[in-house]
């Protein structure tokens, strides 16, 4: 934590010491403006709780905690609080974030016995004999294909611009799982038009809290 920042929160804490408070706890976010309101909810030594407002703007500690907490927890998505004690002059910062992770997959495998799978075959054999797969991603209510990759005998081509066929054949076999909406899913498909073949892997995310990270720092220093 630099200099300025412990400044600042230094001289919150013997405000607060000063009002009658032994300790009070700031919430924040990982919004542009941490703080809704100037307002500090304050403990007394008597046990009470009481409301008063801070000696200066909170905003601008905005930037100083900001830079602290994501040199902590890095480039996450995270909140937490702040708790002060008046009497130690320490600040204890609880910190959580969310991040998405694969939670489920689940793999479908057709073959020469889908009518489909054998007619989007038919349609595309004189463009593609090799194997070739197709990725997909969704979140947030939307998603799309992402990109072809075509096997050669040496390597693999990028297609970006997916023939319609596969493309529609490929968004058919996806609406039978939700991929799109919330955390969503991605996966590829893989297609073997010699093997006359389809895999398809799909993964799905979630947003997934963290567990809560402790840190404590004297004020004094």
């Amino acid at each position: 934590m630099d200099g300025i920042l412990k400044k600042y929160l230094l001289k919150l804490t013997k405000y607060v010491k000063t009002m009658g408070g032994t300790e009070f706890s700031l919430e924040f976010s990982d919004d542009n403006h941490l703080w809704e309101t100037d307002e500090l909810r304050i403990e007394t030594k008597d046990g009470y709780s009481t409301t008063i407002m801070s000696p200066f703007p909170l905003e601008i500690l905005d930037d100083n905690i900001n830079e602290f907490l994501k040199d902590e927890i890095g480039n996450t998505e995270y909140g937490g609080r702040m708790e002060f004690n008046c009497i130690d002059d320490t600040v204890t910062i609880y910190t959580n974030w969310r991040e998405l992770e694969t939670v489920d997959s689940e793999e479908l495998y057709l073959d020469e016995d889908n009518e489909e799978l054998m007619e989007l075959f038919s349609k595309i054999e004189d463009r593609y004999n090799n194997a070739f797969s197709v990725s997909f991603d969704g979140y947030g209510d939307d998603g799309s294909l992402q990109e072809m990759s075509v096997m050669t005998d040496t390597d693999s081509t990028t297609v970006y611009n997916i023939p319609s066929e596969i493309e529609d054949f490929c968004y058919q076999i996806l609406q039978q799982w939700d991929w799109v909406n919330n955390d969503g899913g991605y996966g590829d498909l893989y297609f073997s038009p010699r093997m006359k073949t389809m895999k398809l892997e799909i993964n799905f995310r979630e947003d997934v809290e963290k567990e809560e990270k402790e840190t404590t720092i004297s004020l004094k220093d």
